[in-house]
């Protein structure tokens, strides 16, 4: 299993802090350095899950939009407008948990034309004001049929948006494009000209789930 490389310096610092006390268990026989020695162990093989960054296939054919985050669809809404697409479009939302691969990916072959990053709260990423109201980056794509926005969204625990793209950059599907850590909520929205092929509360996963095709 490939770890992200965003994870790296906290595991290490996780592994060298969990030798440590077991170092202070073999020389002090020390209950509460037995106790933290187990807590850091702990830590680090939450923190190599957490950071776990598997393959994916990731589906051909023209057109297509794939999930940019594992998670489940917790919203599907239309939107008046945005002014990225500068016209009406549809909102989905995908809730992410601590248990969920966190890895972002590029929904679609395109270029980056558009990033916006926000300032906001934390607060859970599965509440609806979360989507305004919660420090987000944005990030408009273009491709040969359209536009399209995706937003990361910092949630209760999350508390970094890393993001590898940058404006004008040419991605491929299903691309990796950075992580937000520890729990958090991902947003695609849609032009009017997206069919969408995917309903509420159905589980995705980024790179491999198709969320819908250009008409």
């Amino acid at each position: 299993m490939v770890i992200a490389r965003e994870g790296l310096g906290l595991i290490l610092v996780s592994v060298v802090i969990s030798l440590v006390f077991w170092l202070l268990v073999l020389l002090t026989q020390g209950k509460m350095s037995l106790i933290l020695a187990n807590l850091f162990a702990l830590s680090t093989l939450f923190l190599l899950f957490f950071f776990r960054d598997p393959e994916r296939m990731i589906p051909s054919g023209p057109d297509l939009i794939v999930s940019p985050s594992d998670g489940r669809v917790i919203e599907i809404e239309p939107i008046t407008e945005h002014d990225f697409l500068g016209s009406p479009g549809r909102r989905i939302s995908v809730f992410l948990s601590p248990l969920d691969v966190h890895i972002i990916r590029s929904p679609m072959e395109g270029q980056v034309l558009y990033s916006r990053y926000a300032r906001g709260g934390f607060k859970a990423a599965y509440k609806r004001e979360a989507s305004q109201q919660n420090e987000n980056l944005e990030l408009g794509l273009v491709c040969g049929k359209g536009k399209l926005v995706l937003r990361q969204i910092a949630g209760f625990l999350a508390r970094r948006i890393v993001c590898r793209a940058q404006e004008t950059d040419h991605l491929s599907r299903g691309a990796r494009l950075g992580i937000i850590k520890f729990g958090s909520r991902v947003e695609l929205i849609l032009p009017e000209n997206v069919e969408i092929s995917i309903r509420r509360e159905e589980r995705v996963r980024a790179g491999e789930t198709v969320i819908g095709v250009f008409r």
